[in-house]
């Protein structure tokens, strides 16, 4: 991830460490493994001794990277999510807070491209095998609650007495939700219908809130 797409505010970070460097190799090759043995056993039959055989790596130390062979298929959707959080972390602090969660879903879109074939591929296992997988279900209502949690601290708020954040992150995840889900259906990028997305929304949710008293906002 770079600094432009964390947008204005970034700080431009140091070059990793070769222990750093080191753990990101041992990551990438265990998630090479997962998608070789899964495509060759089938999702089931692949236990974490056959991932770290065929990493090259002691079964303990896949228990560092990941807690279970699940987690790995959410690998990507978590790095998704951890960018959504630095992203919105270094939007300008002045800027309207519900302007700031768009803005940040929108610069993480362009980290969806790169890892397009590897969500695609993750969800297509989930679909084939929904009661041995995590619940795609439970892992974006972690997402609401962690993005939500940081943009109620942004504003200053409690989040268990404004509704805002929850009802703001709720409702721009899924615009983002609904344009990731093109993916398998579609080769548009997924910013470009996420964008879209937001802007068709705008009239309308303008036109309904014309003549309503808007409370004051943060």
């Amino acid at each position: 991830m770079t600094d432009a797409m964390l947008g204005p505010g970034a700080s431009t970070t140091a070059a990793p460490s070769r222990r750093e460097r080191r753990m990101a190799e041992t990551r990438a090759a265990i998630l090479a493994a997962v998608r070789e043995l899964f495509d060759e056993k089938g999702y089931v039959e692949t236990t974490i001794d056959d991932i770290a055989e065929r990493a090259d790596i002691a079964p303990r130390t896949f228990f560092r990277y990941f807690p279970s062979k699940e987690a790995v298929l959410f690998a990507g959707a978590d790095d998704i999510r951890r960018a959504m959080l630095d992203a919105l972390a270094a939007r300008p602090a002045a800027e309207a807070p519900l302007r700031s969660l768009l803005m940040a879903l929108d610069h993480v879109t362009a980290l969806v491209e790169p890892l397009r074939g590897d969500l695609i591929w993750a969800f297509g296992i989930v679909h084939q095998n929904p009661d041995a997988c995590i619940d795609p279900g439970a892992v974006k209502a972690r997402s609401i609650a962690e993005v939500a949690s940081a943009l109620a601290e942004r504003m200053g708020v409690d989040p268990e007495v404004d509704p805002r954040p929850n009802a703001w992150v709720g409702a721009a995840l899924a615009f983002f939700g609904a344009a990731m889900r093109t993916m398998s259906t579609s080769d548009r990028p997924v910013r470009e219908v996420y964008r879209e997305l937001v802007v068709s929304s705008a009239p309308g949710v303008a036109a309904v809130a014309t003549g309503w008293s808007a409370p004051e906002t943060s």
